[in-house]
């Protein structure tokens, strides 16, 4: 995602996660789905900027294979309540689901399945610059990140000046 960050940027990595599909509980793919019946299926697409396409959408493309889109939402919690009137498919961050998500899919019955193949994994880095670094407000944010995400707070507290690049 950083090929060549400058030297006056610090990064942190604080989590790998993975996409999962969400449907309603009865849908016919809940038992099992296959490559075939998943890009053959409807999906609500969750991007932020409305047109971007995703992880998901990157790995069928580099296997020769789209997914029919039938719906762009802004919002994980949106596609949920859509599939959950629909016969739609939706992919979330399983960390989603973990989290918020958790209550939506309880709240509308819906099911949580495995992708039928495996896409690559999404790292959430904290990234910040060295005139930052040893703020005091900037610090006790990074240190609130880092312990959300379950990661020691010292590992983002200023020490010797040296740029930690974490890929």
């Amino acid at each position: 995602m950083f090929p060549a960050l400058p030297r006056d940027i610090h990064v942190h990595g604080l989590r790998t996660d993975h996409y999962v599909c969400v449907m309603q509980r009865d849908h016919a793919l809940g038992q099992e789905m296959t490559l075939d019946q998943f890009v053959a299926a409807s999906h609500v697409l969750v991007t932020p900027s409305g047109m971007d396409l995703g992880v998901v959408d990157g790995w069928l493309s580099l296997h020769g294979r789209t997914r029919t889109i039938v719906t762009v939402v802004n919002h994980f919690a949106d596609a949920l309540r859509i599939i959950a009137e629909s016969d739609l498919l939706t992919c979330v961050p399983s960390g989603f689901i973990l989290g918020h998500g958790q209550t939506l899919v309880a709240q509308h019955g819906l099911m949580v399945r495995p992708l039928p193949f495996e896409t690559e994994k999404l790292i959430y880095k904290l990234v910040w610059h060295e005139r930052l670094h040893t703020h005091p407000a900037h610090q006790w944010f990074r240190s609130l990140v880092a312990g959300v995400c379950g990661i020691p707070a010292e590992t983002t507290a200023p020490g010797p000046k040296h740029v930690r690049r974490i890929s």
